[in-house]
């Protein structure tokens, strides 16, 4: 049985189908166990003070231990010394005095240490590092965890092969079973919603289909990377990763200043990602520079705060308005001064209409602030970042008022483009680009990682804005080589695009090998919700052979289906709401575009219809129950259109048209 299939007997039950559609899976980290840590636990083993010298903020740190050995052991839960003093009439009893956990949080805490792979060790090296560098591999995975048996393979290797090498690794070590390869219809339909955002026509799935050519698979990947609907696509995506959600004036404002063209411009011209992150930051005009991305500074309307917050998980897969008030108080190494560190490089900007157009203005002076931490201590905020050295910047002494004048500004490029803001000699989002940006480790990790999950249905660290020390990635050596070969080869993103979907973990089929079968293996296809866009063009392609042309429908498909990169996934009684209940999506099963209905009608028997019906949307044959289910329905009615339309209803509306896999 097909793990995502359509369920015939559902027809007139869309509703229910669509709201018990979502997907769940066991996380090795767990946000219920932080907040268990975070409210019971660190007060005491934690930032402030590590009685028995145990600090609980961190994996590493549990592994470690304080003066009793460690606090867990991965995948033992009886054996496990925080498991252990946590239940009930231990003794001694943790947490101290008369307070007990929950049987529920007990269970989540349990349940998340038997979830830590056990053939895994913890390896802390005895060589010196300095602090940033520590710091930084705790977050990329560079010593943190380690698999017992280590793959190494130089630069130049095919990156494709690369990927196979280290994902069989992994099943080897782990004696997994894994899926077999997909079919053509089903690689076809998932690299199309993939790489165009839409299902394939019933043309191109019979065409590729029917191509004897053993290298069609790679062909079609290259085709498409190629077209334009790649770029537009991409431009979906990282439209909504990068600015979010913000309603359909926002839409038409990125359309109006260049935003949207430039995200298009650079995914089709495979604009490398570095330069696209370094224009976002700079958000000028230069020689090699586009402005126009300077939407991404622009649109946030001088909250510095919520520019911080923007730039460190999009670019560095970072989360780090934890750490405002305090240190994180799980990832011990993103620290308070990180967090007032990021605004202070962005908070001389200011938004300006000019005669250019929208700039984001960098002001020369001001700008210098302090942070107070929890024990009330103030600290003078210095341009630094996470796993970076700290920018010297001479401090104004207190209480002394700061002049700007000609002379703090670059004139000649100044005067040589007169409509453009001057530029400061010093400036800070300048060194943030050139000292922080441009070699740290995290920029290609976060960007391979986003992508490995987009693709893959999960990252490699999982979340994908979590790339910290509580979040170890599946594969480490997997994510270092792909990064460094994502540096060594420019930030091409079409290349590591090409490179993941040539892989043969990416063409697995979906029904897990067995009921043990984790997400974090990647041994089968994982289920990836369709995002608004391609939802709703996948929509209209089913049933018009075009893509969506009613843009008030896609702003409210983009309302009501937000998400691009869930941690997890349910329908909702909206979007159920939507379906149901929306005159335009009611009115385009009965319009005369809706091409598919007139081409059943033509044909003279149900089971024909039912089988074009599933080729053409779910790009496969009905199984023995569900044409039983689905030509009763029609014959019982005598195949009237009104019947006709309840069953590509009730198919778009089903989990299987929902999601990609």
């Amino acid at each position: 049985m097909r793990t995502h299939s359509f369920r015939s007997g559902l027809l007139l039950l869309f509703c229910l189908t669509i709201l018990t559609s979502g997907l769940s899976a066991s996380e090795l980290s767990n946000p219920a166990v932080a907040t268990i840590l975070q409210e019971q636990c660190l007060k005491c083993h934690g930032e402030k003070k590590t009685s028995g010298r145990l600090d609980l903020r961190t994996l590493e740190s549990m592994l470690q231990g304080g003066k009793r050995g460690p606090a867990l052991i991965p995948g033992n839960v009886g054996e496990s010394r925080l498991l252990q003093l946590v239940r009930p009439g231990a003794k001694p009893h943790m947490p101290p005095g008369n307070k007990q956990l929950s049987a529920d949080q007990i269970a989540q805490l349990e349940t998340w240490v038997a979830a830590l792979p056990p053939n895994k060790a913890h390896v802390v090296s005895d060589k010196p590092q300095s602090e940033a560098s520590s710091k930084a591999s705790q977050a990329t995975g560079d010593p943190a965890e380690i698999e017992t048996s280590r793959l190494i393979l130089p630069s130049g290797v095919d990156p494709t092969l690369a990927i196979d090498l280290f994902v069989s690794s992994r099943w080897r070590d782990k004696a997994v079973t894994v899926a077999e390869r997909c079919d053509d219809a089903t690689f076809a339909r998932r690299v199309y919603l993939d790489l165009t955002g839409r299902i394939p026509t019933v043309e191109q799935l019979n065409g590729f289909c029917a191509d004897t050519n053993s290298d069609k698979r790679r062909q079609l990947v290259d085709r498409l990377i190629a077209s334009e609907l790649y770029a537009s696509h991409l431009a979906d995506v990282f439209d909504v990763v990068l600015l979010g959600r913000r309603g359909d004036r926002s839409l038409q404002e990125r359309q109006q200043h260049g935003w949207r063209d430039y995200l298009e411009n650079s995914f089709a011209t495979n604009r490398p990602w570095d330069r696209m992150a370094r224009e976002m930051v700079l958000a000028r005009v230069s020689d090699d520079t586009d402005v126009r991305a300077g939407w991404f500074l622009y649109e946030r309307k001088n909250n510095y705060q919520e520019i911080a917050e923007a730039v460190s998980p999009n670019l560095f897969g970072i989360r780090i308005e934890c750490a405002q008030c305090h240190d994180h108080p799980l990832a011990a190494e993103i620290e308070q001064r990180h967090y007032w560190g990021l605004v202070a490089f962005f908070n001389r900007g200011k938004n300006q209409n000019t005669k250019a157009g929208p700039r984001v203005v960098e002001s020369a002076v001001g700008g210098f602030q302090k942070f107070t931490d929890l024990g009330g201590d103030a600290f003078d905020a210095s341009l630094t970042y996470f796993a970076s050295a700290t920018i010297e910047e001479a401090q104004p002494e207190e209480g002394a008022e700061q002049k700007d004048s000609d002379d703090n500004y670059r004139g000649a490029e100044a005067e040589s483009r007169m409509d453009e803001p001057r530029v400061p000699r010093f400036s800070r989002r300048q060194l943030f680009a050139d000292e922080i940006l441009s070699a740290h480790p995290l920029v290609a990790k976060a960007f391979v990682n986003r992508i490995w999950a987009m693709l893959i249905g999960r990252g490699i660290v999982h979340p994908v804005d979590r790339m910290d020390s509580t979040n170890p990635p599946s594969h480490p050596e997997l994510l270092e080589w792909l990064s460094e070969d994502f540096r060594q080869h420019g930030f091409d993103v079409k290349r590591l695009i090409r490179s993941i979907v040539n892989s043969r973990c990416y063409q697995l089929n979906s029904i897990p090998p067995s009921p043990q079968a984790l997400p974090a293996d990647f041994t089968y296809g994982l289920a990836k919700p369709l995002t608004a866009e391609s939802y709703l063009n996948s929509i209209y392609l089913a049933l018009t052979d075009q893509a969506c042309t009613n843009q008030s429908l896609m702003n409210q498909f983009r309302s009501d289906f937000p998400h691009v990169f869930p941690e997890e996934w349910t329908a909702t009684l909206t979007q159920a709401l939507l379906m149901t209940n929306n005159p335009a999506m009611n009115g385009l099963f009965a319009s005369e575009q809706a091409r598919t209905i007139d081409a059943l009608q033509e044909m003279t028997d149900a089971k024909t219809q039912v089988e074009f019906a599933f080729w053409k949307l779910f790009g496969r044959q009905p199984d023995a129950e569900e044409m039983m289910a689905a030509t009763g329905y029609l014959e019982q009615r005598n195949g009237t259109p009104a019947a006709i339309r309840q069953l590509l209803w009730a198919m778009i509306g089903s989990a299987e048209f929902r999601i990609n896999h």
